[in-house]
């Protein structure tokens, strides 16, 4: 498709057209092509007359030979003669040059061509006065007047001055002068006064980026209070370039134009007197169907009003984010203090009994066994007794730290008492838990003491009981009792040992080993008693 020129090149080619047309149409009225033809006409006037005086006095001499000569030289020479000829007042071609013969056509009547002309020789001597004869003259054809024929014609040279020279001269004076031109003068009041009442800022555009109109609302958007007037570059305004691409052709509105087609939703960040001003762009270019665009429609949309809610409802959120995370914190330690044991960290009686009602509740559901271990510090009395108080907390941390490492985290593990502790594993058979009955108390015996770096070559044991159950119908408090009297089995056996009890059994040893000569001792049992009323 072709692309239809910008009004300034229609109304230069318009210009140029008009001047040349005034030129032609004054050649026409005025003659004045006709000047240079009067001319042409004067001086072959003068040619023939010359000629044909020279032919009279060769003709007194009668020299017949020397007219030839002289005729030729003439055609020769002559730069407009074609050819020359003599005849006589009877019609007789006595003498000729340049092939005249063929050349010559007699005229129909007494109008010559443009190209012709005959002189009367006219013999005057004393005796009388008579027509001797005629001299034809047929001069090369030359266009006259301004039509393209004659290139070196001046009517002709003026027109294409006015193609070549004026039209671009034309092409730079209505430029600069569009740039000065008011276009509020050709846009009609109406239209003016609906654009100010809008509340958002309104510039229309043209190719170039200059102004062409401005509403109330984007000049008050200014802080700089710097004119704008039209014909200014819209990406040159002062308070407005420092938050625009440095490369022209990248901004909002001269991409619209290019690309014809819309933009919104570009923002700015605008200096502003107290504080910045936050702007969305929008661009509409101005095109009719199928053309090019010829502007474009661009608004200023001021939101920085939203954009200082949002950021007050973005702080607001981080306080409250921040207030959520600290009550979640705080929660969590409530919860800590309400589940765990201070000294520990693991669970307390309560969450012991919570935990211990779901796992016996999935284990109905799933039919699956349930071991449950209590653990016992041996001679802890003693350690206190030996040692101190704070001996024996170290103790009862060490012991707490080695169980819950070797526990799963969907076990439970809870102090129980002073130093007696209770360890429920969902979904362990018998024949397991009292091999990891056995690896726990080897580890204790092995670990904590060493672990007590406050005394020196300090031996701490544990003696377990077990018990494994399963089905419906478990009570938590009679599976713990029965865990309870294997534990009381392996301290008359002679502690650091596991007795293993089976539903509805008595409790039995796990491993043979030699009976502890301190089994009797009713420490044991003393010391089970006061810990386990301690801890409540």
């Amino acid at each position: 498709m072709i692309k239809k020129p910008s009004p300034l090149m229609q109304m230069t080619i318009a210009l140029t057209m008009l001047c040349a047309s005034l030129v032609i149409m004054a050649d026409i009225v005025f003659g004045l092509g006709n000047t240079r033809d009067d001319e042409s006409r004067l001086a072959r006037q003068r040619i023939g007359e010359t000629i044909a005086i020279q032919i009279v006095d060769m003709l007194q001499d009668r020299d017949k030979v020397a007219i030839n000569r002289v005729l030729k030289s003439l055609v020769t020479q002559g730069e407009h003669l074609r050819s020359i000829g003599l005849r006589t007042a009877d019609s007789v071609l006595t003498a000729d040059s340049g092939a005249h013969r063929n050349l010559w056509v007699a005229p129909q009547s007494t109008q010559l061509g443009p190209d012709q002309m005959i002189v009367r020789l006219v013999r005057n001597d004393s005796r009388d006065v008579n027509n001797w004869g005629q001299v034809e003259i047929l001069f090369t054809e030359e266009a006259s007047g301004w039509w393209p024929g004659s290139a070196l014609d001046p009517t002709m040279l003026i027109v294409l001055f006015i193609m070549f020279i004026g039209g671009p001269a034309f092409y730079l004076y209505l430029r600069r002068a569009l740039l000065h031109l008011d276009p509020a003068s050709v846009i009609p009041e109406r239209v003016q006064s609906a654009f100010d009442t809008m509340s958002d800022g309104v510039v229309i555009v043209d190719t170039d980026g200059h102004i062409l109109m401005a509403s109330r609302a984007f000049k008050e958007m200014n802080p700089l209070a710097q004119p704008i007037a039209p014909g200014m570059v819209l990406s040159t305004l002062r308070w407005l370039a420092p938050s625009l691409p440095e490369d022209i052709d990248e901004h909002p509105w001269m991409q619209a134009i290019v690309k014809n087609r819309g933009s919104m939703g570009h923002s700015l960040v605008v200096p502003g007197k107290e504080e910045e001003l936050h702007l969305l762009v929008g661009c509409s270019p101005i095109a009719e169907p199928g053309m090019a665009a010829r502007g474009c429609l661009v608004t200023f949309s001021d939101v920085t009003e939203l954009h200082r809610t949002n950021s007050m409802l973005r702080t607001s959120n981080e306080a409250l984010s921040a207030a959520t995370d600290e009550v979640q914190r705080q929660n969590e330690s409530l919860r800590q203090l309400a589940t765990r044991d201070p000294m520990t960290g693991c669970l307390n009686r309560r969450a012991l009994f919570d935990g211990f009602e779901r796992l016996i509740a999935r284990s109905a559901r799933d039919n699956n066994p349930i071991s449950c271990f209590m653990v016992d510090i041996d001679h802890f009395k003693q350690v206190n007794d030996t040692h101190g108080h704070g001996v024996g907390d170290r103790v009862i941390e060490e012991v707490g730290r080695e169980l819950m490492d070797l526990t799963r985290s969907t076990d439970l593990v809870a102090r129980y008492g002073g130093e007696e502790f209770c360890l429920v594993f969902p979904g362990l058979p018998a024949e397991a838990a009292n091999g990891l009955a056995e690896r726990i108390r080897a580890r204790i015996e092995k670990e904590c003491g060493h672990a007590i770096t406050e005394v020196n070559g300090l031996k701490i044991t544990a003696s377990l009981g077990v018990t494994t159950v399963s089905g419906a119908g478990l009570v938590v408090q009679t599976v713990i009792d029965q865990a309870d009297q294997a534990l009381y089995e392996a301290k008359r056996g002679g502690r650091n040992q596991v007795k293993v009890l089976a539903a509805g059994t008595h409790a039995v040893q796990a491993k043979p080993e030699a009976q502890d000569p301190e089994a009797q001792d009713p420490e044991a049992a003393t010391s089970r008693a006061s810990g386990a009323t301690e801890h409540e």
